[in-house]
């Protein structure tokens, strides 16, 4: 099943030059996405009877264009796959015309929002969300944990209540704060990015953040290490290019 949201770009939503920002596909992607589960029974409105929630594990996004401010859009999402672990989520953004303005793959894990701990899928609740045989990407490479970079710059962050999300964590949108907050230019230079979410990051919490070169790829990294910076053992990566 195919679910489509209407996403109208506001002030909250641009960037540069009055442009969809990437911080605001993060967020019409959200968006789209919670209506789907709401549909399919596992949603915010009734999180406190399934006390069961979706946990952002990666995004791989791509921007074609980026549309102006007042803009109408149209998100398009469907579960692409289910394993007894995982849901991946794909995404299309189009304009008023047709015209695709984004593409972008999600991967997820359900947890008890109570304990924090992870919930298999069972066969009755993948059968709910409807899976499509269809995919944003032809193919994709995730993050690779081993690749060489080099340290450009390297600053300490304390997470403020009003990133939290309701799952008591830093909001999976509001780390490319972390990454505006380092990068010498606008984080919506980027076309391409992928979020890598491997570790919570709670209220209050300090957290190192890395701005780093690879090649032609620019890296985000936070940690809790404020020297020997191990990727393993990173709290997220993001990549830019």
């Amino acid at each position: 099943m195919i679910v489509e949201h209407n996403f109208y770009v506001g002030l909250r939503d641009i960037g540069k030059d009055n442009r969809l920002s990437n911080k605001g596909i993060l967020a019409a992607l959200e968006d789209a996405g919670c209506k789907h589960s709401e549909m399919a029974g596992i949603g915010i409105t009734n999180i406190n009877e399934t006390k069961k929630s979706w946990v952002i594990i990666s995004w791989n996004v791509e921007v074609l264009y980026r549309p102006e401010f007042n803009s109408n859009l149209v998100v398009k999402t469907w579960s692409r796959k289910m394993d007894k672990l995982y849901a991946y989520r794909d995404y299309e953004i189009v304009d008023e015309n047709n015209n695709l303005v984004a593409t972008a793959t999600s991967k997820w894990v359900l947890v008890n929002y109570e304990t924090g701990k992870i919930i298999k899928l069972t066969d009755e609740l993948i059968k709910d969300f409807k899976i499509e045989d269809k995919s944003a990407f032809k193919s994709y490479d995730e993050i690779n944990l081993n690749f060489n970079y080099d340290i450009k710059k390297r600053i300490c962050y304390k997470i403020t209540k009003s990133q939290i999300d309701l799952n008591h964590h830093l909001n999976n949108i509001n780390y490319l704060d972390l990454a505006s907050e380092i990068l010498s230019g606008s984080i919506d230079e980027y076309n391409r990015f992928q979020v890598l979410y491997k570790k919570q990051i709670m209220f209050g919490e300090e957290v190192y953040v890395y701005y780093c070169k690879s090649d032609d790829n620019t890296y985000i990294i936070i940690s809790d290490q404020e020297d020997n910076l191990d990727l393993k053992k990173s709290r997220a990566i993001i990549e830019l290019k």
